[in-house]
């Protein structure tokens, strides 16, 4: 389960959209724009990525992996049939204004979810025996995908390059959806027992439950007061002994 978990967030995400976005935007941009704007909108993309940071960095823990991801996936879907929608359109310059701005914000949706949440849940979901080998995995799975499409989107039309993304971020939030059990705020014992007690209609249920994260935050106080303690102890019984 975790594996195919790992295998699917890292293979989901390139094929999100991001780096056909990022890599080709001077590109894309050229048929809206002169040279010199295209990378000016270029760069209001970039900043856009860099300030949505900013909510995974923030959220990650108070809101948790799932609802994060869920939301980053569904705003990117809606991005990319936009996009599809603008790309069958005759170019313009107002065209192009309208292509940054959807550009920007899903750039902005992929930042606090779907940008850095993969890394963050392929580190923490398998067992220490097999972290290392398995997060290899994953991480090779990324990058063979990432390869795979900055291979293809150049080939493809725009409209169809966008739609094939727009499927992706809606199987993605599928997956998360169904799979995806929340491990915010949980030691290496809790995540255990979240994937052995994962059930799909659950997840529905309490996904958005406010008190079922206010639940797992204090647990995870709890815990982390719990391991200072027992840490303080240890040290104090070896200052004596000495």
């Amino acid at each position: 389960h975790r594996m195919l978990l790992g295998v699917a967030l890292q293979c989901w995400q390139p094929l999100a959209g991001i780096n056909a976005i990022m890599f080709f935007a001077p590109k894309i941009l050229l048929a809206y724009f002169s040279a010199e704007a295209a990378l000016w909108g270029t760069l209001g993309i970039n900043v856009a990525n860099a300030a949505a940071t900013v909510i995974a960095l923030v959220g990650v823990d108070r809101l948790g992996r799932v609802p994060l991801l869920l939301a980053s996936g569904l705003l990117m879907c809606v991005c990319h049939l936009a996009m599809v929608a603008l790309a069958l359109s005759p170019p313009s310059q107002q065209l192009g204004y309208a292509v940054v701005s959807v550009a920007s914000l899903f750039v902005a949706s992929f930042a606090f979810g779907w940008g850095p949440l993969p890394w963050t849940v392929c580190s923490e979901i398998f067992p220490t025996k097999y972290r290392s080998k398995a997060t290899a995995v994953t991480t090779a799975t990324n990058w063979l995908v990432n390869t795979a499409v900055g291979k293809v989107f150049p080939l493809l039309p725009l409209a169809t390059a966008f739609a094939i993304f727009a499927a992706a971020c809606f199987a993605a939030c599928a997956t998360v959806f169904f799979f995806q059990p929340e491990t915010a705020n949980l030691g290496m014992e809790q995540i255990d027992e979240a994937f052995e007690s994962h059930r799909v209609r659950r997840v529905s249920a309490k996904l958005w439950s406010a008190d079922r994260r206010a639940r797992i935050r204090a647990e995870g106080r709890r815990r982390m007061r719990a391991a200072a303690g027992a840490a303080a102890v240890a040290y104090a019984s070896e200052v004596r002994a000495a």
